[in-house]
This record gives structure tokens, C-alpha cells and sequence, in this order.
């Protein structure tokens, strides 16, 4: 009876309120982190990026408000499944950039709505403008 009453005990561990969330990363986005990759490697005089954070940052889409995604102070990136549909596939990589921006780089939001880390999406173009501000921060 003894061991009856802690199988059901140990079994039911964990599936209380007190969840912890499992952060993995979509594969949607490794595309998007090799891109990124290449643009900083492509517009940047830095060589030292750590191209093993980027790769394994964990990205995934989940159900938000108000925002279309965000840099976690936990290590990874949440971004609005509906930017997952067809209609939103043109915001998809400047989304995932800015954020690595935020992760990766540590940068902030810019007022320049034609600089990546404009704190509102748009489809502008964007400029270098924030691998100089990185490269300012490192002291290059």
C-alpha cells in the first residue's frame, strides 16, 4: 500500500500550477539566424560575433498581445504566431533581426523608424545605422 500511495504521488509531480515552460527552438527560424549571421558578418568590422549564441538561442512563436515579439531576459525569443501566416511573412525577418539585436547585440530601440531597432515594425528598408552603434558599444 505504502509504495501504491507514493507511485501516485511521484506520478503526479509536476502537473500542478507550477509549471515551468519548456523554451525550444522552432526550426522555422534557422534560416532567419543564419542570415543574420551573414549580415553582420557581411556589414561589420567586428570578426569575434558569437555565432554559437545565435545558433542556439531558442526562437519559437507563441499566442501574444500587443507586441509581435520580444527578447526574454531568460536567453530566448518569443514572436506572435500570427506573424507565422503567409500574410506576415514579409515582417518575419525583421522581426527575428531586431530581436537578435536585442539578444545577441544589446542594443535598445531607436527612435529612426528606418534603423532595425525602430521600436515600431515596419517594412522600411533598414539601415547599418545599428551595427555602427554595436560596433560603438564594443569600442571599434
Amino acid at each position: 500500500m505504502r509504495y501504491l500511495i507514493l507511485c501516485l504521488f511521484l506520478i503526479s509531480c509536476g502537473n500542478g500550477s507550477n509549471k515551468s515552460k519548456n523554451y525550444f527552438n522552432d526550426p522555422y527560424f534557422n534560416d532567419l539566424k543564419e542570415d543574420f549571421i551573414e549580415y553582420i558578418e557581411e556589414n561589420s568590422n567586428i570578426s569575434e560575433i558569437d555565432k554559437w549564441k545565435i545558433q542556439t538561442i531558442p526562437i519559437f512563436f507563441e499566442k501574444m498581445e500587443g507586441k509581435a515579439g520580444y527578447c526574454s531576459n531568460r536567453g530566448y525569443i518569443a514572436v506572435d504566431q500570427v506573424y507565422k501566416t503567409e500574410l506576415y511573412k514579409q515582417y518575419i525577418r525583421k522581426l527575428v533581426f531586431h530581436e537578435l539585436g536585442h539578444c545577441i547585440l544589446n542594443l535598445e530601440n531607436d527612435d529612426n523608424p528606418y534603423d532595425l531597432m525602430f521600436y515600431r515594425l515596419n517594412l522600411l528598408d533598414f539601415t547599418k545605422d545599428f551595427i555602427y552603434r554595436w560596433e560603438q558599444k564594443r569600442g571599434y
